[in-house]
């Protein structure tokens, strides 16, 4: 990678290459923030950030990461939604308080889904659920610079319109949503006064009309479309 690099407004992404051809980052979107309280985790999210060429600084904790933000520079941040004391909804709230403008990322564990569905509604980005490959870290990290550029949705518009979730029929928004909310097959099939077998069915025509093949994926298309 060139050692001449040029910053970008935040959220804005230059499409120049390396000398192997590959996309380069422009400085802001090198620097990435990475707050886990599992150091083992957190180191490792570190060691894959700096092999793939990012800036990374780590943090133990929330309160740490809100203590030296106001003097960092633009960038992502990585924040796991289950941490003690201060966890990742309560950082996520005190860095909107603070008006940071950075894209904020939520990292979830298996059973955090619904947390971190939470974490976007109330701001976040985007957010990945461990374990994941470092391609897919990566990938994440360049979407949420891109979700960022593109700013806040208008709340006044239809929530559906030009969304995949518009694709879907009544009744398929209505699992989707009980889906993403954490409830059950059963569970829906109780709300909803269906079978669980046609909850399994809505479920996967949902999946497919979505064109995603992981609930990670579901869930972000449904919360990007407002569900």
């Amino acid at each position: 990678m060139p050692a001449k690099k040029t910053a970008a407004r935040p959220g804005e992404q230059k499409p120049r290459s390396d000398s192997n051809g590959a996309p380069e980052m422009s400085e802001e979107q090198q620097n990435v923030y990475v707050v886990d309280d599992d150091d083992l985790a957190r180191k490792t999210i570190v060691g894959i950030l700096e092999t793939e060429g990012f800036q990374a600084k780590a943090f133990a904790s929330g309160p740490d990461l809100l203590e030296a933000i106001d003097a960092a520079p633009f960038g992502t941040i990585l924040l796991d939604v289950k941490m003690p004391g201060m966890d990742g909804l309560e950082t996520l709230a005190k860095l909107t308080e603070k008006n940071v403008r950075m894209p904020i990322m939520m990292i979830s564990g298996f059973g955090d889904i619904s947390m971190a569905v939470r974490a976007v509604k109330a701001g976040a980005i985007d957010f990945i659920e461990k374990p994941f490959e470092p391609d897919e870290l990566v990938a994440a990290i360049a979407s949420s610079h891109e979700n960022y550029a593109h700013g806040p949705v208008d709340p006044s518009a239809d929530p559906f319109e030009n969304t995949p979730v518009g694709v879907l029929s009544k009744r398929e928004r209505q699992v989707l949503s009980l889906l993403i909310n954490g409830d059950s097959n059963k569970v829906i099939a109780y709300k909803l006064n269906i079978s669980p077998r046609t909850v399994e069915f809505h479920r996967a025509k949902i999946m497919k009309r979505l064109d995603v093949t992981t609930f990670a994926e579901l869930v972000r298309v449904a919360v990007s479309s407002g569900l």
